[in-house]
């Protein structure tokens, strides 16, 4: 829907959702929701407005979107899901390592911090991330 109110934007979409939201992420035409029970990925186009991909369980409060997935921090793992939450793989941390504290995913590499000040960097165009 055209924006005409904004002269910093050509359009905008309201959505209303069934959860309330405590973290998003946007990747290309897609955007993740997520509250730290449920997460719900959208792919939106402007002609048709936004079109549900996948609502899922998603118990974590960290969350990134990438081209083609939804990673999910849980205790001492990473979790890999598809846009409709069927799980890829999953990255296990160590103890020494601390719990993830935040992600962010760019073009084909992801970052993760920490609790104990660790940063990690993963190759993630690979179908198993490195």
């Amino acid at each position: 829907m055209r924006n005409d109110q904004s002269q910093n934007s050509d359009f905008q979409i309201i959505m209303t959702l069934g959860m309330n939201i405590k973290g998003i992420d946007c990747c290309g035409n897609h955007i993740l929701f997520y509250n730290g029970k449920f997460a719900q990925v959208y792919q939106v186009n402007q002609e048709t407005g936004p079109q549900l991909l996948g609502n899922f369980e998603a118990h974590s409060n960290v969350a990134a979107l990438t081209q083609d997935s939804v990673v999910l921090s849980s205790e001492n793992k990473l979790e890999v899901f598809s846009y409709q939450g069927e799980l890829k793989h999953t990255i296990l941390m160590t103890e020494s390592e601390g719990e993830v504290i935040s992600i962010d995913a760019r073009d084909r590499y992801m970052a993760m911090v920490t609790s104990k000040n660790m940063i990690k960097i993963f190759d993630i165009s690979r179908r198993q991330y490195k």
